[in-house]
């Protein structure tokens, strides 16, 4: 009804997982093949879980935690990302999402301390001689979202981590 920008918000998905199920990505790829989403993000599994451009439409499955404790002592439920998504006007009058970047996180129990763990991030905490759960926790925390959000082609389909500090 004239909105410039369209986004789909998805509550679905496994708990705890770090893929996206054939659910959540038949569902994503028929809301892109509709041709009424510009973006399309997904919440409820409480890991992040991948990043995908399909048709030309970007599909964060899973966001992750960025607060909420859980009783179930799984890692993933400790780490979360941010999705930056900057949009510009494409030849048909329409908006397209031109710059996709993503930002890991984690937080650190019952402190609820909530720390990003990019690389450029996790360097100038070692540098300072601080860290949000422990130097090696935290690195691993971005290996494990990293390896997780370009599962399905992020990376080479353009996704960057944001600030875009390169390993």
């Amino acid at each position: 009804a004239g909105a410039d920008v369209v986004l789909a918000a998805v509550h679905a998905g496994d708990e705890y997982a770090d893929y996206a199920n054939a659910q959540q990505q038949e569902v994503a790829h028929a809301l892109v093949d509709s041709g009424r989403f510009d973006l399309i993000y997904g919440h409820h599994s409480h890991s992040v879980l991948p990043i995908e451009k399909y048709n030309g439409v970007w599909i964060v499955y899973g966001l992750g935690n960025t607060i909420a404790a859980h009783l179930t002592p799984d890692i993933r439920n400790t780490e979360g990302l941010l999705v930056r998504a900057d949009f510009e006007r494409d030849d048909d009058g329409g908006f397209q999402v031109a710059e996709l970047r993503w930002l890991p996180a984690t937080w650190n129990g019952p402190e609820h301390r909530w720390c990003p763990v990019a690389a450029s991030s996790l360097q100038e905490m070692a540098a300072s001689g601080a860290s949000c759960v422990s130097n090696e926790e935290d690195a691993a925390s971005r290996a494990r979202t990293k390896a997780t959000v370009e599962s399905l082609g992020a990376a080479e389909a353009g996704a960057v981590e944001w600030p875009g500090v390169e390993d």
